[in-house]
């Protein structure tokens, strides 16, 4: 069974896709930093994703918003342990790793001032940038009976919902992009072989309306919860969805960045 975290990598270390261009990587670096867009931080070995921004981009270097984690902003400073960033910017996946990482102040607020990057990444592949989504306001997919239905019947807990062959299936969403999504199912015989195809499925994004689309499961991850019981993560992607339907999932992804950048500035 693949790993469905596993990212992209092996596109993404191609050299045809490096960026070593001072005068590039610092525009692109201002890009970043005048569009607001948002940096997903990960610390080699860690499983903690911490969002953050550019706050300004100096002669030689970076100044990033320091997370509210101290222990993780000291992880940082340390510099013992890779960290690398990634952003979405005009459906462009942009990478790049902090170095000589170091504590500041930037407008009387605590913040991380890390060595200009000598090298980034830069790819036009849509389906990299994914949001995740808040289990406080979740999206939801409805898979109908005919995609998901078993030889026999069946009776599953998905969460609150009950499945049999009768039945559609309804599951949370962990993560969305323009690409695809990843599909939280407690149902784990629910079919995720990859190819699967699911038809006709119903998304219901909050604050955006619902949307029909068929999607195709291109990995997926068995995980035991702490609680003893099993669930399955399903990573698929949209099979050639249409032109309203991807804007309505650009807007939600808009609408999830929004709320992202008002909770870390306390506005919400």
């Amino acid at each position: 069974m693949s790993n469905l975290s596993k990212p992209f990598h092996d596109e993404l270390d191609d050299e045809r896709f490096h960026v070593s261009s001072r005068l590039e990587i610092r525009s692109i670096l201002r890009a970043i930093e005048r569009n607001k867009a948002l940096l997903r931080m990960q610390i080699t070995g860690s499983t903690v994703g911490i969002v953050t921004t550019i706050l300004q981009v100096e002669d030689e270097a970076v100044v990033i918003d320091a997370t509210r984690n101290e222990s993780i902003n000291r992880r940082l400073i340390a510099g013992d342990e890779e960290v690398k960033l990634e952003t979405n910017l005009d459906r462009v996946l942009i990478r790049f790793f902090a170095d000589k990482v170091s504590d500041c102040m930037y407008e009387d607020a605590p913040a991380l001032r890390m060595a200009f990057p000598e090298r980034l990444t830069r790819i036009q592949r849509r389906e990299h940038y994914r949001i995740d989504i808040p289990a406080s306001n979740p999206a939801k997919c409805t898979i109908p009976k005919e995609s998901a239905g078993q030889d026999t019947e069946l009776t599953l807990d998905v969460r609150d919902i009950s499945w049999d062959t009768k039945k559609d299936v309804t599951v949370e969403l962990k993560d969305i992009s323009a690409g695809g999504l990843s599909i939280l199912s407690y149902a784990t015989n629910l079919p995720h072989k990859k190819g699967t195809i699911y038809s006709n499925c119903r998304i219901s994004l909050p604050d955006v309306g619902s949307i029909t689309v068929d999607l195709e499961v291109v990995q997926s991850r068995a995980e035991t919860q702490s609680n003893g019981k099993e669930r399955v993560l399903i990573g698929c992607a949209f099979v050639d969805p249409d032109r309203g339907a991807q804007q309505d999932i650009q807007r939600y992804i808009n609408v999830l960045e929004r709320k992202l950048i008002a909770k870390r500035r306390g506005l919400e």
